[in-house]
């Protein structure tokens, strides 16, 4: 009976765990790659208020990647059409709308950034052109600036400048991302050009045929004090374990960077899923081990008086 209640606790840990790993879609634009063949690794650079990083320093930073990806040995037809990127900045915007005036945090948007950020669609679609006027709001922010939440086609200004909803997203992330926006729960997505011209996330897919080769490239990459990842694999069982290792200090960030708000919940959820193994370490590994020492013993004895059972 133990052993079964032992068992039934770690399918349930390990279910949850599970659940928090796929909630995060920012974490997961190489494995998209990937479905349809090669191997691919996931990179973000996030730059710290003092540095002034442009869309034309994102361009030398494609460049400078591709280079790397030649140079490593990955085929020039692979890399005609360049790799997959997206860059953002972020600031908090007054934005009016029919209903009055409200400060708002906001998204500033480049590149391919809803193919790293694929939030749920409620309504509406992505905007096809980052340097357009279109938006996208969550549910939240189309409830406090429209009182509803089916907002495609309205419009709103900011700044003085009309723009127009085009789609109405929700927050994937649960828990974890609600941590990371604190008390404001509001969101809206606009062309990074509306916040200003510097730049402070970026973020690439690129090939990877061998393990470890985009962490050498994007720490190749001169960036000054930016703050460099490889988000692929961040959430593995190794990175987990490794991870618990350093806990709690392995929450705390020293770094001047100003991280958005889905970097925020990842690491929010690995310090959950740390603490989750550090359970199943403490507790259900132990109590598993615990049962298996009384129980196989008297299942040996067991076999071995079946075996020698005297012949009649």
């Amino acid at each position: 009976m133990l052993l079964v209640l032992a068992l039934i606790l770690l399918a349930l840990t390990v279910v949850r765990m599970e659940k928090i790993k796929s909630s995060l879609p920012d974490m997961y634009a190489a494995e998209r790659a990937g479905e349809s063949g090669g191997r691919f690794a996931q990179v973000s650079v996030f730059f710290a208020a003092n540095e002034t990083v442009t869309d034309f320093d994102v361009l030398y930073y494609n460049e400078s990647i591709v280079t790397a990806l030649k140079s490593s040995g990955v085929p020039k037809e692979e890399l005609e059409g360049g790799i997959s990127y997206a860059f953002s900045n972020q600031a908090k915007l007054t934005v009016k709308s029919a209903r009055g005036y409200f400060e708002v945090p906001a998204i500033g948007t480049g590149g391919s950034f809803f193919i790293f950020h694929p939030y749920t669609l409620l309504y509406g679609d992505y905007p096809q052109d980052d340097s357009g006027r279109g938006v996208v709001l969550n549910d939240a922010a189309a409830w406090k600036l429209f009182g509803a939440v089916d907002v495609e086609g309205l419009t709103l200004s900011i700044q003085g400048e009309e723009y127009v909803v085009t789609g109405v997203v929700k927050l994937d992330g649960g828990k974890a991302v609600r941590e990371a926006l604190g008390d404001v729960d509001s969101v809206i997505f606009v062309p990074y050009l509306t916040i200003g011209e510097t730049v402070s996330c970026y973020e690439a897919v690129l090939p990877e045929p061998v393990k470890g080769n985009a962490e050498r490239i994007i720490n190749g990459v001169y960036a000054g004090s930016a703050v460099k990842q490889v988000d692929t694999g961040r959430f593995s069982a190794l990175n987990i374990l490794r991870l618990t290792g350093g806990l709690p200090a392995a929450g705390m960030s020293k770094s001047p960077v100003e991280f958005p708000f889905w970097e925020n919940a990842a690491r929010s959820a690995q310090i959950r899923l740390a603490l989750w193994t550090l359970f199943i370490l403490a507790w259900i590994a132990p109590a598993l081990a615990i049962i298996l020492a009384f129980l196989c013993p008297a299942l040996i004895r067991k076999l071995k008086s079946g075996f020698s059972r005297p012949e009649k």
